[in-house]
């Protein structure tokens, strides 16, 4: 167990997270949940390449769009916490 037994379930979800993507296509999805769906931050990428590669599949640029904005809301306030945190961070250790 790496780090106290904390990283190995947060690991374990975030290979399900991902692998569903890949594993489930979008016509398994209902209608309803797609939007839902389309909001895991691989889901636009793998449809996308699907539609390039494969000439099958889904392709939003809405989607792909709302996917590149919470990827990068996400790294800028990482980016923001990191800064202020960094500064301290070998005083606390």
């Amino acid at each position: 167990m790496a780090a106290g037994g904390i990283a190995c379930p947060v690991r374990g979800s975030i290979v399900c997270f991902h692998r569903t993507i890949r594993l489930w296509g979008l016509q398994l999805v209902p209608g309803k949940w797609l939007g839902l769906y389309m909001l895991n931050l691989v889901a636009p990428i793998i449809t996308t390449f699907r539609y390039a590669v494969f000439g099958f599949g889904y392709f939003d640029l809405t989607y792909y769009q709302i996917s590149w904005a919470i990827a990068l809301l996400v790294f800028f306030i990482g980016l923001v916490l990191f800064s202020r945190i960094e500064r301290t961070f070998m005083d606390t250790i």
